[in-house]
């Protein structure tokens, strides 16, 4: 990918990237105990239910929910961007199965309540467990899997490279877990206030991307009808629903016609 590179990898060919995409894949489906800790840390739960919807309903995605949303958003953006090369797809690929590993033992806290002290917590948990959660990797695939985390899944400066380019596909995952809960408007999540808590959090972020990064707005496009009919039920809500304010309802339908 033209202007992503990362030094780690200068030597980390498509057939390496691959084997170690596949390798952390067997890796988690095949840890019970840490399948366990999964279903039982405090908020994590997401982790599963943002998955059960996945129109690729398998293995993974009832075990790893969020996750495996940002891996199959990483694949169409892929199909969008032909910036995305094979490499930084497979990178894009292993920061989006790795990036909350380090919220295993506290749990997930929400992105508007998020503070230093909750990173620092998550950076330290990763850098404990890592080598516990894969125990069949290799010690040079593990610093690869390092390396993945500080410099594109968890770096400090989101605005550049790989980093930036992996924080939009966060951002996409936010608000496709959203679209997948409106939709399916399920009693066993507060899917109320989980759509409008991320279209608060995320339109003027999205507004940037789409600006920055057009694809962004293509993969927004694919999902138009949906994210319309999201926006229409906010405004209807606007009072009831707890985050979403007019200002945000201005926001997203600059989205929509940008899109």
């Amino acid at each position: 990918m033209k202007g992503y590179a990362s030094a780690h990898f200068e030597q980390f060919g498509p057939e390496e990237n691959q084997t170690l995409l596949v390798k952390l894949l067997g890796e988690i489906r095949n840890n019970k105990p840490l399948i366990t800790q999964m279903q039982a840390t405090p908020r994590f739960e997401r982790y599963f239910k943002e998955g059960r919807e996945n129109e690729r309903k398998n293995k993974d995605a009832e075990e790893l929910g969020h996750s495996i949303n940002m891996y199959h958003i990483a694949v169409e953006m892929a199909q969008l961007d032909p910036q995305l090369d094979s490499v930084a797809v497979s990178k894009m690929k292993l920061a989006a199965l790795i990036h909350d590993i380090g919220e295993l033992e506290d749990g997930d806290v929400s992105y508007d309540e998020k503070q230093e002290s909750d990173e620092a917590k998550e950076v330290e948990s990763f850098l404990k467990n890592v080598n516990s959660f894969f125990p069949g990797l290799s010690a040079h695939e593990i610093e690869l899997i390092k390396s993945v985390y500080f410099e594109i899944a968890f770096a400090k400066d989101k605005t550049k490279g790989e980093a930036r380019y992996f924080n939009m596909i966060e951002t996409a995952g936010y608000l496709n877990a959203a679209l997948q809960e409106f939709e399916s408007k399920s009693d066993s999540i507060d899917w109320q206030w989980l759509c409008a808590n991320i279209l608060h959090n995320q339109g003027k972020k999205i507004v940037c991307l789409i600006e920055e990064m057009p694809v962004t707005g293509a993969y927004l496009r694919q999902k138009k009808e949906v994210l319309k009919s999201m926006i229409d039920w906010a405004e209807e809500h606007i009072g009831s629903v707890r985050d979403f304010s007019a200002e945000d309802l201005v926001v997203w339908r600059e989205i929509l016609a940008k899109i």
